[in-house]
């Protein structure tokens, strides 16, 4: 199957298709569990064991890894379809903008549990992403921000 033929089997659609879907599906199962981590941090009365979490997380790395290879190989041909091609399959672009847009709830999401933890001083100093590390006082700033909103 050549990249640049708008000839494509129509398989190649519906497969692409049912991948995306499958995808979307596996990232909402991951925004599930960064929620469930996030109703933690917020809740007081949370003893914030994220023993159950972590095992989930753990548990779909591997369906996530396996569909994202998928995808991958799909993007190539894709990616090279002339703008007509492209454009006369309106559901596999909305379903990637769909895909986009859950893996940014779950950037976000993620994010924001990263800092509550950083905030509780839950996180070592050594699993601070390195570009933070980099950033003089960062940590410090963090800690006195929280302070001031306590």
């Amino acid at each position: 199957m050549k990249a640049g033929n708008s000839d494509l089997p129509d398989q190649f659609f519906q497969t692409l298709k049912a991948d995306l879907i499958e995808h979307i599906e596996v990232c909402k199962a991951v925004y599930h569990i960064i929620e469930r981590e996030a109703r933690a941090l917020t809740n007081p009365q949370s003893d914030h064991d994220f023993a159950h979490t972590n095992n989930a997380r753990e548990q779909f790395l591997p369906i996530l890894d396996k569909s994202l290879k998928k995808l991958k190989n799909h993007r190539s041909v894709w990616e090279n379809l002339p703008v007509g091609v492209k454009s006369s399959q309106p559901e596999i672009k909305a379903l990637l903008t769909q895909g986009q847009d859950m893996i940014m709830k779950i950037i976000t999401l993620d994010r924001d549990n990263e800092t509550r933890l950083l905030k509780m001083g839950a996180i070592p100093i050594d699993h601070i992403p390195s570009a933070k590390r980099q950033q003089p006082g960062f940590v410090a700033r963090m800690y006195q921000q929280y302070s001031r909103n306590s």
